[in-house]
């Protein structure tokens, strides 16, 4: 037969010939009688299909996946097989699945956005262990497995999946004793799982979780403390679950987002102060993190309290160890474009860039940080939101700051950028603005591509900034306002 041509990196091929040469071994047999196919044989092939998975379309990557449970439930058949024939010889088995082979095909499983596939294989293990529990050379799920699902379901916004996941996981340890238990990883991912789902009830749903993980760290704590031992290494306090809850009433859109999240941030600052050794692992130094301050701001912002996002960012300015981050001042500017003040949101801008000026002067630990792209497009957002007459004048003068090289600012436009400038001079009926600067998008696009694609200030890479399907959306708004 004749060979296929073969591509570099074409790893779909490459696999099916890897599945050909397996299916050859198969068919050999050591002097022992047992298959000359070995557990690496078969791993070769399932991490052919796992990468042939990561760099195919949708459709072909479903075919993969499918062919490399094939593999898996082959590898299986075999082993069973070959079990039943060295029951009475001193012959082992040569091909176990091992805990890689599982974990190689559910990870591509999970790739694809299908973790359902996955979790019906980390069922299937544990129902095989429970027929054969007197192997010793049997694989078991392992946490790796179960958190690669969860993370899966949380992307796919599916909070309530995830949660009946963890708690299959957790009946699982307390009924057998090898099976894993959640550790502070898990509790976090099905919290984030639920802030994902951007409502009031995903967010109750997540602090429920969040009392589950609370309870269960508290409970091997106080029994650690009872027998003068170590707190069990698979959970661990962390902050990082309250902070997940935070950042789920935050995203929630509910008009008390900003009080929930203020609950959660003392209820921090008191399990600090009740378990003082959790101090460094918990809140470092005995103080909140800028991580837990962001979502702190960011649940004040999303509910329409931009004073009390100015405050938090005050407290920051004030703390010679604590800085703000570029991060915590685009929540700030962000908080004040939802509640409609764009003007405000400039005079933070100019702040951030004022302190950067004045670095020099600054004995903090950090230097303070310019705006970026995402800073800027808060802004521009402010004025789209607005209804005073020059919104888009002083839009369009921010995006022309941004342009200019001598500005002093490292953030360039893009897409966005442009589109929401866009989006405010077609809001006002202005479809003639609109096509020049959708004009403007093309022209500079081009002349990035006559020249070396080199910015001129920054020296990085320039970015090809065209037209989107959403800025056409604004031009035919713009029109239709006309």
């Amino acid at each position: 037969e004749r060979r296929p041509r073969l591509q570099k990196n074409d790893f779909a091929l490459g696999a099916k010939q890897a599945e050909r040469l397996l299916m050859l071994l198969r068919s050999c047999c050591d002097e022992n009688g047992v298959c000359a196919a070995r557990t690496v044989h078969y791993s070769i092939v399932l991490e052919g299909y796992s990468k042939a998975v990561e760099v195919s379309s949708s459709s072909s990557a479903n075919s993969h996946c499918e062919a490399a449970e094939r593999v898996l439930k082959l590898m299986q058949a075999d082993y069973q097989s070959q079990l039943s024939s060295t029951i009475n010889n001193t012959a082992e088995a040569s091909c176990p699945p091992n805990r890689s082979c599982y974990f190689t095909v559910l990870q591509a499983w999970c790739a694809v956005a299908k973790p359902n596939r996955a979790e019906t294989i980390v069922r299937s293990l544990i129902h095989e262990n429970s027929q054969r529990n007197n192997l010793k050379d049997i694989a078991q799920p392992t946490t790796a497995m179960y958190n690669k699902i969860l993370h899966s379901y949380a992307y796919q916004n599916s909070g309530m999946a995830a949660e009946h996941l963890l708690q299959f996981m957790r009946a699982q340890s307390q009924n057998h004793s090898n099976s894993p238990a959640p550790t502070s990883h898990s509790y976090g991912i099905v919290i984030h799982a639920y802030g994902r789902m951007k409502s009031v009830k995903s967010a109750q749903n997540a602090e429920r979780i969040l009392n589950l993980y609370e309870d269960e760290w508290k409970r091997l704590h106080s029994t650690s403390t009872s027998s003068n031992t170590q707190t069990p290494g698979h959970i661990q306090a962390t902050s990082i679950p309250y902070v997940n809850a935070m950042l789920a009433y935050s995203k929630s859109g509910h008009h008390r987002s900003g009080p929930q999240c203020e609950t959660l941030f003392a209820r921090i600052a008191k399990i600090s102060r009740e378990f003082p050794h959790l101090s460094e692992d918990f809140m470092p130094g005995g103080q909140h993190t800028l991580y837990t301050y962001n979502a702190l701001i960011e649940g004040w912002g999303n509910c329409g309290h931009p004073q009390k996002c100015r405050d938090l960012l005050n407290l920051l300015l004030q703390d010679h160890e604590l800085q703000p981050s570029v991060i915590t001042w685009t929540l700030v500017v962000n908080a004040y474009a939802l509640a409609g003040l764009p003007r405000e949101c400039e005079a933070i801008v100019e702040e951030m860039q004022s302190l950067v000026q004045t670095k020099e002067d600054d004995n903090r630990k950090e230097p303070p940080t310019m705006p970026n792209e995402y800073t800027y497009n808060a802004v521009l957002n402010a004025w789209r939101r607005s209804s005073l007459p020059d919104a888009p004048e002083r839009a369009h003068a921010i995006l022309r700051h941004m342009q200019d090289p001598q500005s002093g600012t490292t953030a360039k436009p893009s897409e966005v950028s442009h589109t929401i400038v866009i989006d405010t001079y077609g809001a006002n009926g202005n479809p003639m603005a609109v096509q020049e600067l959708l004009d403007d998008m093309y022209v500079s696009a081009d002349k990035e591509a006559e020249g070396d694609g080199t910015d001129s200030y920054s020296g990085r890479r320039a970015r090809h900034v065209l037209p989107n399907s959403i800025t056409y959306r604004s031009l035919m708004n713009s029109w239709i306002r006309y």
